[in-house]
């Protein structure tokens, strides 16, 4: 009986083994399909995504894309499945910045990218915004990464396009004979030109800080004003006024005034565009004594209401009652009645709390030991409209005493303001100069391969030509006819001179993308050596006046002084005594070194071509030459902020001067990156 219940007991347990081996499995199934599904889940999201995404493992192997990065990169699910990301985009591998990006994903971090280039199949530069964001197993461990890109390309060409033709629309708004402003909807000019500035008479940086009234001649801005307000009330369209405006030195110009009205595309703003043409000349011709009489009446006009319009106002403080005066301008300023009484606690109850210390500190020093102040500092006016001001402030002193204080508050509001945004402004160009200097660097580094690449490639059949060509006359010597003879020699005399010019290109070329290093250097040593390397036959008589020191890029300006010296022993070869003169001058601004010589000279009706490239003013059958030496020489002395230029006479001979400045703080030979996009 002991072992009949023994053997029930195991057959029971191994019954309930089974159960639970059997649910566990059915678990696990589950899970399984459960995963699955998940992933069918995730290749569908994936696949039908509205934007670019692909699926990488660790090994940057392809996973899976979606339809829309089939569609943006011309692929498809056969032609990357199993594959490297590097295998479809080779190109990668030559951008750094790119493995950088895939290795920190897959160390866990996020990137996002605004805006990135890459080079097309087709050779075409892609612009791309990309977020790349790393993935994890049930693990919670990094499986790989996956990509979220978008093809920005269409809109950074249209940006390129829009800055494009707002150069252009710049360089007509410039160069204009016509005065152009735009004023806004308070009257205050926000751009000109520089012929504008010319007419009005003030600094650029004066001007767009004004509203038109504080230049224009007392006596017409109330046509002015209305001609404004008819505008800014939609009363008309556009108008034309005759008036008169001020200078910052009192200088008064006469003008033919245009107005119109145009919208602002980025708001509902309305603008007004005004043209003026400068009459001053045609009004003196025509009213000289009525002109005379005018300014006379205008300056004491202007004396009159120079507080008014220079939002400036008096103040004084009596110490020992502690009242305050104040003149009406700086009432208008807080924007409070006249009739109200100020006393100094009053008047600095408007003073901002944060400049409140400024101005205890200046009160103390000059009560102590008799200071001046002069501050910026905001107030906080009656409607409690925050206002920049500049305060000034003197003590009066009468027998030893400070027996009070007085001074000056000027609203410098806008100003300040305008100053604030500029300060921003100023960093977004510097931003903006940074990324064209960057672009302009790459340019450079595509020109000097191509460059060298051109070099090559046209070496390459020349040699051939100049190879058979000779094999061709030492072969068939004899069978060839003197015809024969002399056109493979001037074959062969072109191929030399093809070389040469590819030479000069390649001179030309590397010269304009070189780094200068301006120094001070000996140059009648450095003239000295280029005529001994130069072996120039004795007949030249060559002489070096005034010859010391020069600033500059020795090796360039050695360029330049050995093309000008070839010339003038070119040029005057066929002379029986060739005589050449290097001459230096001083200059307040700089020096000049000019090369002259008495050979054959030339029309100064074409000295216009002289500079320019591949032009020459002489036939090879005469002179040899390339037509590159001079364009050379001009674009290393204009490298240095310098000129060249040339006096001439057919059969006297040639002189060529160039001028080179100072190094001074202001006038200072570019180097490195200024230069190399020259």
């Amino acid at each position: 009986m002991k072992a009949i219940k023994k053997n029930k007991a195991t057959g029971s347990t191994k019954y309930f083994r089974f159960r639970s081996w059997f649910a566990k499995g059915d678990r696990l199934q589950k899970e399984l399909e459960e995963k699955e599904k998940i992933k069918r889940q995730l290749s569908t999201f994936v696949k039908y995504a509205p934007g670019a995404i692909a699926m990488f493992d660790k090994d940057m192997q392809y996973l899976m894309a979606s339809d829309s990065w089939y569609q943006d990169y011309k692929l498809s699910e056969d032609e990357i499945t199993g594959r490297s990301h590097y295998e479809i985009f080779p190109q990668i591998l030559d951008m750094p910045h790119w493995l950088k990006y895939h290795q920190e994903a897959l160390s866990g971090k996020s990137i996002s990218v605004e805006k990135d280039e890459m080079t097309g199949s087709d050779g075409s530069t892609i612009y791309l915004k990309y977020r790349i964001e790393p993935w994890r197993d049930h693990n919670n461990e990094i499986g790989g990464i996956i990509m979220f890109t978008e093809n920005i390309t269409e809109q950074v060409n249209i940006q390129n396009q829009l800055q494009e033709n707002q150069q252009y629309l710049k360089d007509i708004f410039d160069h204009s004979s016509l005065g152009i402003c735009l004023v806004d909807e308070s009257g205050k000019l926000f751009m000109v030109n520089d012929r504008m500035c010319e007419i009005v008479g003030y600094p650029r940086e004066d001007l767009t800080k004004m509203n038109f009234t504080e230049f224009t001649h007392p006596e017409d801005i109330e046509i002015d004003l209305q001609l404004f307000n008819n505008l800014k009330n939609k009363e008309i369209s556009q108008g034309s006024i005759d008036k008169r405006y001020i200078s910052k030195s009192g200088k008064i110009s006469h003008v033919k005034l245009h107005a119109s009205v145009i919208n602002d595309p980025n708001s509902s703003a309305r603008h007004a565009l005004v043209l003026v043409q400068d009459v001053t000349e045609e009004v003196k011709a025509n009213e000289a004594s009525k002109v005379a009489n005018e300014k006379f009446e205008t300056l004491n006009a202007l004396m009159e209401k120079t507080w008014e319009i220079a939002q400036m106002g008096s103040w004084k403080l009596d110490i020992t009652s502690q009242k305050v005066e104040w003149s009406k301008t700086i009432y208008q300023i807080h924007e409070l009645e006249e009739n109200i009484e100020i006393d100094l606690d009053k008047m600095k109850s408007f003073i901002h709390r944060k400049d409140l210390t400024l101005v205890n500190e200046a009160l103390d020093q000059a009560y102590e030991s008799g200071c001046d102040w002069d501050l910026d500092l905001r107030i906080i006016t009656k409607t409690g409209r925050e206002c920049w001001i500049r305060f000034i402030g003197h003590p009066i002193i009468k027998e030893s005493q400070i027996i009070g204080i007085e001074g000056l508050i000027k609203n410098v509001d806008q100003i300040k303001k305008i100053n604030l945004e500029l300060t921003e402004l100023n960093a977004m160009l510097e931003h903006t100069v940074d990324q064209r200097t960057a672009q302009l660097e790459a340019v450079n580094k595509e020109l000097e391969a191509f460059a060298y690449s051109i070099s090559h490639d046209l070496r390459a059949p020349l040699r051939a030509i100049e190879g058979f060509s000779s094999a061709l006359k030492e072969d068939f010597d004899e069978e060839l006819d003197r015809s024969a003879k002399h056109y493979l020699q001037r074959i062969q005399d072109n191929t030399v001179k093809m070389g040469d010019l590819i030479d000069d290109l390649l001179e030309f070329s590397r010269t304009s993308r070189s780094v200068a290093n301006p120094q001070i250097f000996n140059l009648k040593e450095k003239l000295e050596n280029l005529i001994e390397e130069m072996e120039i036959p004795p007949k030249y008589q060559i002489e070096l006046i005034n010859i010391s020191e020069a600033y500059g890029d020795p090796r360039l300006l050695t360029q330049v002084f050995q093309n000008l010296l070839s010339n003038a022993v070119k040029y005057s070869a066929y002379e029986e005594t060739p005589v050449i003169y290097i001459e230096q001058t001083s200059r307040d601004d700089g020096y000049e070194v000019s090369i002259s010589d008495n050979g054959i000279g030339f029309d100064m009706r074409y000295s216009h071509q002289l500079f320019k490239i591949f032009q020459r003013l002489h036939s090879d059958d005469e002179y040899e030459g390339t037509g590159i030496g001079l364009a050379l020489c001009q674009r290393i002395v204009q490298r240095h902020l310098g000129k060249i230029w040339a006096e001439s006479s057919p059969g006297v001979g040639s002189k060529f001067t160039i001028f080179l400045p100072n190094n001074t703080d202001n006038n200072e030979v570019p180097s490195t990156k200024k230069m190399s996009h020259t």
